[in-house]
């Protein structure tokens, strides 16, 4: 059979998914992130099982069809970034990663950030009320276009925050283009035992950083709650969203200037 015969033709595409998948799992983990771009039936692939135990730095941005997600073998897993970018309401449908499995898969992580979309996953199973680990290494936890229509989600939030004790840096990033919420949730973050407000909650945390606030009402108790419960903090950092006029920027930080704060060298800077 002469080469001429395979010309114009993909052959990577014809094999079977199956194969497909258990080449994936036996690639480097930067080679299989590439596949997409070989071709486009290796861009669905449902379950991605990392093995890389040199692997330091993750980083997985927007979704190709990933139903599951664990990691099997990566002890030196330190930065992990993971933003689905949508909402997959397929895979909510479907199979999804255990919340449990994939938190405790990461514990010798330090710095991990983490989008709305693949928190929505994680709680897709009816959400946390535990975790059987503590991440005594995480530093800094970032969660990015956080919204407030799912008190599910905002309760595996905090969950995950006072679940690291030596956290140091929070950053939150709210969705720019949301403007509702529920009721749901305002009611959840107004109650007394939806965060444990003793000093040693956030006991190390310094830095908070919070991005396009809008004033809205669970985005300012979620602030209260943070000021509240953090004896060591010494800066929160407010950028405000930029379809605010001065008026409404003005009413916002005389509000968050009311907020009790546990530590006295708090400060808050716009």
């Amino acid at each position: 059979m002469t080469s001429s015969h395979f010309e114009g033709k993909d052959i990577i595409s014809d094999l079977p998914r199956n194969i497909i998948e258990s080449i994936l799992q036996r690639m480097p983990v930067r080679d299989a992130a590439r596949t997409s771009i070989l071709s486009s039936k290796w861009s669905g692939i449902g379950h991605l099982n990392i093995h890389a135990r040199n692997l330091e730095l993750l980083v997985l941005n927007r979704n190709n069809g990933i139903e599951s997600l664990s990691f099997v073998d990566t002890p030196k897993l330190w930065w992990c970034s993971i933003s689905l970018g949508m909402k997959m309401e397929s895979l909510l449908r479907s199979k999804t990663p255990s919340s449990l499995d994939f938190l405790v898969d990461l514990p010798r992580v330090s710095i991990l950030h983490l989008d709305s979309f693949f928190l929505q996953l994680l709680t897709a199973d009816g959400g946390l009320r535990s975790l059987p680990t503590r991440f005594t290494l995480l530093q800094s936890l970032s969660f990015y276009t956080m919204t407030f229509s799912d008190v599910v989600v905002i309760s595996c939030t905090l969950l995950l925050i006072q679940s690291c004790p030596n956290l140091m840096e929070l950053n939150i990033r709210f969705c720019p283009t949301t403007n509702t919420f529920e009721e749901l949730v305002v009611n959840y973050l107004e109650a007394p035992a939806c965060m444990d407000q003793s000093e040693q909650t956030l006991a190390k945390l310094i830095s908070v950083k919070i991005n396009c606030l809008k004033g809205l009402k669970p985005q300012l108790l979620l602030i209260k709650l943070l000021l509240a419960c953090s004896p060591k903090l010494e800066t929160l950092f407010v950028g405000l969203s930029s379809r605010l006029n001065e008026s409404e920027g003005f009413k916002i930080s005389k509000e968050l200037s009311q907020f009790r704060r546990l530590s006295p060298k708090a400060a808050v800077i716009y």
